[in-house]
């Protein structure tokens, strides 16, 4: 049952681990996905918004009267003007070279946008930012954004085609537009700490995903909970039948004894023999009948549903007879101080709360030393009474206590069970009291005695 325990324990973790790597990879690849889209966006925005800016301006106008000489046309006019002799397809050839070369050379650079040859100015920059913001806003982009210029030969060591940089901070730098080739002007965007924007756009997803994973956690934990408790009831409940097994051959092997003794030794025309020999025998068929008369308490709740006859009674008169049947039974020097009121009514099952007060005394005398001394409390406040058993007997370690009202557990002191019982009292006990809306409490300490608190509510009559 151990070996399966820990598969299963061991599969369930994989099964776990697996749902919240395939999550993982889920929200990275959306994570990238919109951090894509945000660089795209800001690009694009970046871009339109300095052609728009200087279509608005009149230098552009100064610009297009000296248009970009693509081909070299112009220039070749030009030369000629001044060296007609010159061999125009020659310079034609010149032009192509130089300008493949400066094409090569901006190829090996990160990839960049280029606009037409622009003055650009700082205080340019600072309007292209302003109109680049609220464009920014329109669009619903509400991350942190700032426009850098600087020159390409600043930009010389950043190498490399990547779609965008990511810097040391975390933030993002686009593509840079180049506005200016005789300068090597370039334009670019910064987006500030980018993670916890695209993080707060993926709000719906991320939150759905750690409830999911929440939740897998919760059932899986129950699911172990349950298998561990299942496991656990397995080994007490072998155990149970063991010792139940014992203990009830031993009483009918008892009378078994005694009854062949009067049969085969003739005890039966002697009185005394006759009397000791009945004695024995009753004895050990009400100790047979106690032993049954427990299992069927605890058994009658699961199959039957335990019903409480409620009547109105004196707590301290019932306590005080537990208290005299507990005298009369215990082979051990024995002192209970009860400490009540004369009279505390209570309205509850008498013959429950008889059975709980006598396994509390029963459990008290059974784990005290050679000589016995329980002290029992009766409190009544205003909405509850309080009914505490005290002994200084062997008391419990802290790391059982959390399990003594499990059926069938007893607090394992080796391989040998010096005390007779079945870890069934308690459990009675506390199905008892919570049908009655009270609760338990347990303090003790090994070998400085134990003390049971049991609070009930006042019920109304």
């Amino acid at each position: 049952m151990l070996k399966k325990y820990k598969i299963l324990t061991a599969l369930i973790v994989v099964i776990w681990l697996g749902i919240v790597l395939i999550i993982s990879i889920w929200l990275y690849s959306i994570y990238k996905t919109k951090q894509e889209a945000l660089v795209s966006d800001v690009e694009r925005s970046l871009f339109n918004t300095v052609q728009s800016y200087f279509q608005s301006e009149d230098r552009v106008k100064e610009n297009n009267s000296r248009p970009f000489d693509r081909d070299g046309t112009a220039f070749i006019t030009e030369v000629h003007k001044y060296y007609p002799n010159v061999d125009q397809e020659k310079l034609k050839e010149v032009w192509d070279s130089v300008r493949s070369e400066r094409t090569r050379y901006w190829s090996k650079r990160r990839p960049f946008f280029m606009l037409q040859n622009l003055d650009f100015e700082e205080d340019d920059l600072a309007q292209v930012a302003e109109q680049f913001d609220k464009t920014l806003k329109s669009k619903g982009v509400l991350a942190k954004v700032e426009v850098n210029m600087l020159s390409a030969n600043d930009d010389e060591g950043n190498g490399g085609r990547k779609r965008y940089e990511i810097t040391p901070e975390g933030d993002i730098r686009t593509r840079p537009i180049l506005i200016n080739p005789e300068k090597n002007l370039l334009l670019f965007a910064t987006i500030q700490q980018p993670f916890i924007y695209v993080i707060g756009k993926m709000a719906l997803q991320t939150t759905m995903s750690v409830i999911l994973v929440l939740a897998l956690i919760a059932i899986f934990s129950y699911l172990l909970y349950t298998i561990n408790r299942q496991n656990k009831m397995a080994v007490l409940r072998k155990s149970f039948v063991n010792n139940m097994t014992h203990e009830l051959k031993t009483p009918v092997a008892t009378v078994m004894a005694a009854i062949e003794a009067v049969q085969r030794y003739g005890a039966k025309d002697d009185k005394e023999k006759m009397s000791r020999y009945l004695e024995i025998s009753h004895r050990e068929l009400e100790h047979l009948s106690s032993l049954i008369e427990r299992v069927l308490q605890l058994d009658m709740d699961g199959v039957h549903g335990l019903v409480l006859d409620k009547v109105n009674f004196d707590l301290t008169l019932l306590m005080q007879q537990c208290i005299d049947t507990a005298k009369l039974s215990c082979q051990k020097p024995i002192a209970i101080d009860l400490r009540a009121d004369n009279a505390v009514l209570y309205f509850g099952d008498p013959a429950h709360i008889k059975n709980v007060f006598s396994n509390l005394l029963d459990n008290a005398i059974k784990y005290s030393h050679e000589k016995v001394d329980i002290t029992v409390h009766i409190e009544e406040s205003k909405d509850k009474i309080t009914v505490i058993v005290k002994d200084h007997g062997q008391g419990i370690e802290e790391k059982y206590i959390s399990d003594i009202f499990d059926m069938f557990f007893r607090v394992p002191v080796g391989n040998l069970h010096p005390v007779k019982g079945f870890g069934l009292g308690l459990s009675y006990v506390k199905l008892i009291v919570d049908k009655h809306g009270g609760h338990v409490d347990v303090q003790s300490k090994p070998k400085e005695g134990t003390t049971f608190k049991i609070t009930l509510p006042k019920l109304p009559v």
